[in-house]
């Protein structure tokens, strides 16, 4: 905060010498200096002050400045004149939070007409000096004008003559007894807390013109922008900022999904979920000025001149166009000045032509300046394009936000696009300009989560779909209906685990979806066209390969990841649950080095044979899939849900299937799934239901059906290795097949798996004593029980196949009655 400020007077506003004295005193020293008593004249030319610091030049031991609004260098305090348009009750209530000076200026007090009892009706002419906060440049003025204007009523457009002398406290000895000056404390004026001309123009560009209260979306740079700012704010917003920042970024034009990031950013208490209701209620809040946005940055301390950002042009040529506009406003303000003497009007008329005759002279020489033609060139381009450039790769990235691609540019193919690029210095130029505005980068990821300003973050959602209210297409369900065959648990799984995905994109623990069964189910519409038009086409990818192949660059950025297997005996199921479990992927590009990008996908594993897509392990290592059976095609659901014959359910699924990619139907239906995870505690869990474990028993092969009636079985206690194998065996021959393991391959085998899936039964292979008869034990090997004692195990307690000592026959000595099939042997 300044204590000091500097200020230029002038012994007569009329000595061509223009002799300047430069002062730098508070704001109480300068009302005790020269405004405390009032200079008693008869004419109203004399000592004047300005509120700036000029450019001066030294000439016989006395200062000299051209009072131009060029020599300017910065302005420390503000001179708001008030001719007439506010009482001086409104102006001491409008100036009582500022330190400021108040007084008369010389024309107050003149009589200029009289009232109905008449009574004469008096001239009101006041002044107010205002400290600045800390001095601006000139320009910082002009572009505050007319927020100042809006916010102190009635104050005279001369005001913002930033190189106009104000004369100093003074009056006519007539009015001697009108006159009146006060000092008065408070806090220094903050320009911050105003906007700029470009941003209310801005800001009225959003209003409807049938209506005030509704408005239109600012452009995307603009809200990547803010949305930037918002990011970095920190978790300590109130609930009234929290609130109306909602309603502020809908009228802004931002997307639900752009909502839920800042949201995270803000308010981390606030899950998702809650965001989203908060989202859905602030819909009706049309009242709440976009331009909330930038006052709760300031506020916060983030500055953000959003004109500047919408509009970039060159500066040296948009700042000249400023200052014509400003002094051809300034001539028409003089002009209009009926009271103004005619011999200064004529001086400061003559003075403001010569100003814009130079201003319009520097004008046609900076458009006709190469430079300042390739700056605007390189601006334009960058305001038409999103273009990055990435050190490592030695590569331009192009942002599409209509589709959400990526392009790749070799650094030559842009002057061969763009001649402007060719000209001697243009391109160096371009690349200051790159460093200048955030886009030359170091490297590239893709990830959900912040990453350092140096990594260009291809994560974007701009292009994702944004949930409306309304009725969905029935076309919806019965393509759900046809993946989860009707079961409501599957059905509602789906739902949940997309839904769940579009609020949190940064969970990589949701189980991937292994769907199954006959073809023509629509899983591949259920990707390619339901989920594309969702997240975008360039973040959904189908494809059908050998899942023991390296994952590669195709992986990269992607937020649905289709598998299209023929069965499980092509999946690599290690490589692939490695996969599932990591929070980051690296990828090799197909040009370019080998990153780490964050593994955002959610993956749909796919397969037309009954056998399943993917090989069950039986174990917790399962809690990755989410098993799903579609046992009937979509025409047979089309058949059920509309009660039509094959022929015309044909039909009508044909002239209904584009549906699933119609943006507004699919918000609807994407609205409809979002409800469905408002009481979720967590993220859905693997879903293991009927199709999970008709899907066990139908890839079990003879160890696996040993398990399951041996080891599972609630009243296990021991078996042998040499029983268990000859078991095993025995199932083989049942079902047909020849046995895949010798003895020992088999027992540690069978030992490995159990380890990973039966961990609960504490299970210990070795020799144990077994009591066949009182004073009879004898040693065998294999798994006991943890919770059985190893010098208590009898003979009854053993679970085993092998010979009868007495006839020699197979059959099973148990405690327990034998199972059906286990019988038959």
């Amino acid at each position: 905060m300044l204590k000091n400020l500097i200020a230029t007077t002038f012994e007569n506003v009329f000595d061509t010498a223009k002799q300047a004295n430069q002062i730098e005193l508070t704001l109480s020293e300068l009302f005790e200096r020269y405004f405390k008593t009032p200079d008693v004249r008869e004419r109203k030319e004399g000592a004047a002050i300005c509120m700036a610091e000029f450019a001066y030049s030294e000439a016989d031991g006395e200062n000299s400045v051209s009072r131009q609004a060029a020599n300017v260098l910065l302005v420390y305090a503000l001179c708001f004149d008030f001719d007439g348009d506010a009482t001086k009750a409104q102006i001491d209530s409008m100036f009582a939070p500022y330190e400021n000076i108040k007084h008369t200026t010389f024309s107050h007090g003149e009589t200029v007409s009289q009232d109905d009892n008449g009574e004469p009706v008096l001239n009101e002419r006041y002044r107010v000096i205002v400290q600045l906060k800390k001095a601006v440049a000139p320009d910082i003025i002009k572009a505050k004008t007319q927020a100042l204007t809006k916010h102190f009523t009635g104050i005279d457009g001369c005001s913002f003559d930033i190189s106009r002398p104000f004369y100093l406290f003074a009056t006519h000895p007539d009015r001697v007894k009108y006159a009146y000056s006060e000092y008065s404390e408070g806090k220094l004026l903050d320009l911050d807390d105003f906007e700029s001309i470009e941003a209310v123009a801005a800001k009225g560009q959003l209003a409807n013109t049938n209506n005030d209260k509704t408005h239109q979306p600012l452009p995307a740079y603009l809200r990547h922008l803010i949305k930037y700012h918002l990011m970095s704010l920190g978790k300590s917003l109130k609930y009234g900022e929290y609130f109306r920042l909602c309603g502020a970024m809908i009228n802004a034009g931002f997307s639900l999904t752009d909502w839920l990031d800042v949201s995270k950013a803000v308010k981390a208490s606030k899950s998702p979920i809650e965001a989203r209701k908060q989202w859905q209620y602030a819909q009706s809040l049309n009242d709440i000025s976009p331009h909330f946005l930038t006052k709760l940055l300031r506020e916060h301390g983030k500055n953000i001149d959003i004109a500047g950002a919408s509009n970039l042009s060159s500066s040296k040529i948009k700042l000249i166009e400023q200052e014509i506009a400003s002094i051809e406003q300034s001539i028409a303000f003089i002009q209009q000045q009926e009271s103004l003497p005619d011999n200064e009007k004529v001086a400061l008329i003559k003075e403001k032509e010569q100003h814009k005759a130079d201003k319009v002279k520097a004008l046609n020489e900076a458009k006709d300046d190469a430079e300042a033609k390739i700056e605007e060139l390189i601006l334009e381009l960058l305001n038409q394009r999103d273009l990055y450039y990435v050190q490592d790769e030695d590569l331009f990235y192009e942002y599409k936000r209509d589709t959400g691609q990526w392009l790749h540019h070799r650094p030559s193919s842009l002057p061969r696009s763009k001649a402007f690029l060719q000209t001697k210095g243009a391109l160096k130029r371009f690349y200051e300009i790159l460093e200048q505005t955030g886009r030359n980068l170091q490297n590239t990821s893709f990830s959900p989560l912040e990453l350092p300003n140096y990594t260009l973050n291809q994560f974007r959602k701009d292009h994702w779909l944004q949930p409306l209210e309304g009725d969905y297409h029935e076309v919806f369900d019965i393509l759900l209906n046809s993946l989860g065959d009707l079961k409501e648990e599957n059905i509602l799984h789906i739902k949940q685990v997309i839904a769940w995905k579009y609020l949190h994109p940064y969970e990589y623990k949701l189980p991937a979806l292994a769907n199954f069964g006959g073809g023509g189910t629509g899983k591949t519409l259920f990707a390619d066209l339901l989920l594309a038009t969702i997240f975008g086409q360039h973040q959904v990818h189908s494809e059908k390969e050998d899942s023991s192949k390296d994952f590669n660059g195709l992986y990269e950025g992607k937020m649905v990841v289709l598998r299209d297997e023929s069965s499980f005996d092509n999946v690599d199921m290690e490589k692939l649950k490695a996969v599932l479990g990591k929070p980051t992927l690296s990828v090799n590009p197909k040009f370019g080095k080998e990153k780490v990008v964050y593994n955002a996908a959610l993956h749909i594993v796919a397969g037309n044979n009954s056998s399943g897509p993917i090989k069950l392990c039986r174990s917790k290592s399962d809690r990755r899939f989410s098993i799903i059976k579609s046992s009937r095609s979509i025409i047979e659901h089309t058949m059920l849900h509309r009660k039509m014959s094959h022929k015309d359910a044909e039909i009508w699924w044909h002239q209904h299937e584009h549906i699933l990619s119609d943006k507004v139907e699919v918000a609807k239906w994407l609205n409809h799934i979002l409800d469905t995870v408002v009481d979720l505690p967590m993220r859905p869990t693997a879903l293991h239901g009927q199709d999970y474990h008709d899907l066990l028993k139908a890839q079990a092969g003879p160890e696996d059906w040993l398990i399951e009636h041996v080891f599972d079985d609630e009243q296990f206690k021991f078996i042998s290795g040499d029983e268990c194998f000859e078991l095993y065996t025995l199932r083989c021959e049942q079902e047909g097949v020849k046995p895949a393991f010798n003895r020992n391959s088999f027992i540690a085998h069978i030992d490995d798996k159990l380890v990973l899936s039966h961990a609960h039964l504490h299970l210990g292979y070795g020799p144990i004593k077994v009591e066949f008869a009182p004073r009879d034990k004898r040693t065998r090997t294999g798994w006991l029980a943890g919770h059985v004692e190893k010098n208590a195990v009898k003979i009854t307690d053993c679970q085993y196949v092998g010979k009868d000592h007495d006839n020699n026959n197979r059959k099973f000595i148990i405690e327990r009655e034998c199972e059906p099939e286990l019988a038959e042997f």
